[in-house]
């Protein structure tokens, strides 16, 4: 009795003791947690880390600030759903928490809070995301291996994207899409789109990989690519670097003669003239090349029933590695493109509705935030599971799983959210993707289209056409 008299008068007269400072910012990022709408938030707010989201310098708090902004473009996207999808989401979860702010039903806020979220914040959340990640050595212990492809996506037809992505020249003006070209590094341990950079679709996607991506690499990483990486260039700056690379042997190179019955040369390549070397390269930075670069040739056979025998040649510069090591990590390069196919088919990002260059840039960088949380989650349901290779987990399914197990995740208790993880991680092992060996899928589509014409004016002159057709003689 008089302990409590005492610690209420203390109270009284001193004020309750201050918080610690790890007290205070624990709540502080379980209220921006909390907060945020949609089912996303509970699976993924460990990886995102969304208390470390900001929005630009001076900014007045709003009802769409930075983090709720970005949990619901992750889930437009995720979702594949419109800008009134989103504004429905937040407005559903600002009245379940019982705010006193209302949410308007027009888009208009929320599309302000997408042109107001700082580009450098999404790709902060995608370092986050990548960094999440563990590292297995699936192919060379010790060593980073990456694939790097590139693929393009079409952007709305506006003057401000046509400007900056301008459409093939071939199509007429008013009838194509800008396109924007995609340049990728994939760790091939974890199919994680760790990297990337774009540029109009003219650009060389070789000289876009040195450019924008070859400095990321370090030491003793390995870079596989198709034959279009590989040059005395590439080659030689990656091995400045300390980097090796594996590239399919360009078509401009043959194997040298006399050597037809061997399956595996050393061969020296010379540096090109300058005049023949890209223009951004200048004499300083060509004479520090040197003039030969020792490469090794490794030819293998592929040989499957029911099919021709097709001869592949590679050019590396790993001199110990074995060739039958080499030619199946070649070989796995191919997985990149279904990773892509994920994000531009699974994830409908084939084309982005954005009016402007830099609205389709946090597009697309929010597409791979979602694609590598996705990627995330079938690593942690695999280590779980005790499954050796979660690239063989079925992207579609683990993106249902997540999605349908989410919706129940959002009020449930740490008990129940603990057996729903358990339970969304043995549903996403569940749906391993069979072994095709040599499976072949014509790119043709049964379902016929409506035998409309193909567009070959601008549209303004197609309507103004029918209204001339219609007018009373």
């Amino acid at each position: 009795m008089l302990k409590n008299l005492y610690i209420k008068g203390f109270h009284q007269f001193f004020g309750r003791a201050r918080k610690r400072a790890a007290v205070t910012l624990k709540e502080r990022v379980e209220e921006i947690r909390n907060r945020a709408p949609g089912q996303l938030q509970r699976l993924f707010s460990e990886a995102v880390e969304p208390e470390k989201i900001t929005g630009q310098p001076g900014s007045r708090q709003r009802v769409y600030s930075a983090d709720v902004t970005f949990w619901a473009l992750l889930g437009q996207v995720m979702r594949g759903g419109s800008l009134r999808e989103a504004v429905r989401e937040v407005q559903a979860s600002t009245r379940a928490r019982r705010c006193a702010v209302d949410v308007g039903a027009s888009t208009a806020s929320y599309s302000d809070a997408r042109q107001r979220l700082p580009q450098s914040s999404l790709e902060a959340v995608q370092r986050r995301v990548c960094q999440k990640f563990q590292r297995p050595t699936e192919f060379l212990p010790g060593r980073r291996v990456w694939a790097v492809d590139a693929t393009s996506v079409q952007l709305a037809d506006t003057p401000e994207n046509q400007e900056a992505y301008p459409q093939p020249t071939l199509q007429k003006a008013g009838c194509g899409f800008p396109v924007m070209q995609i340049v990728g590094l994939f760790n091939m341990d974890t199919a994680a789109l760790e990297h990337f950079v774009e540029s109009p679709w003219k650009e060389h996607e070789g000289g876009m990989f040195l450019a924008g991506l070859s400095g990321l690499l370090r030491e003793t990483d390995v870079v596989v690519g198709d034959r279009l990486y590989c040059s005395f260039l590439n080659a030689t700056v990656l091995q400045q670097q300390g980097v090796d690379c594996l590239f399919r042997l360009n078509s401009q190179r043959k194997w040298p003669g006399g050597h037809g019955g061997e399956e595996e040369i050393l061969v020296q390549w010379q540096r090109p003239p300058l005049a023949a070397m890209p223009d951004y390269i200048s004499q300083q930075e060509y004479e520090a090349m040197p003039e030969q670069l020792p490469v090794r040739y490794v030819r293998f056979t592929l040989r499957q029933k029911g099919f021709r025998p097709r001869t592949l040649t590679l050019a590396t510069t790993m001199m110990e590695v074995p060739a039958a090591e080499l030619a199946q990590l070649y070989l796995k390069r191919w997985g990149i493109e279904l990773c892509f196919d994920d994000i531009k088919t699974t994830l409908k990002m084939d084309f982005i509705a954005a009016k402007s260059p830099a609205m389709a840039m946090k597009l697309v960088t929010t597409a791979v935030i979602a694609y590598n949380l996705i990627r995330l989650t079938m690593q942690q349901a695999a280590i779980a599971c005790g499954l050796r290779e979660p690239t063989r987990l079925s992207f579609k399914g683990s993106l249902d799983a997540i999605l349908q197990f989410c919706s129940h995740m959002r009020k449930a208790s740490k008990d129940i959210l603990s057996s729903l993880k358990e339970n969304l991680f043995q549903a996403i092992t569940g749906d391993i993707l069979p072994e095709r060996p040599g499976r072949i899928e014509p790119r043709v589509r049964k379902r016929r289209p409506k035998p409309f014409p193909l567009m070959t004016k601008p549209r303004r002159l197609l309507i103004a056409q029918i209204l001339a057709s219609q007018a009373p003689c």
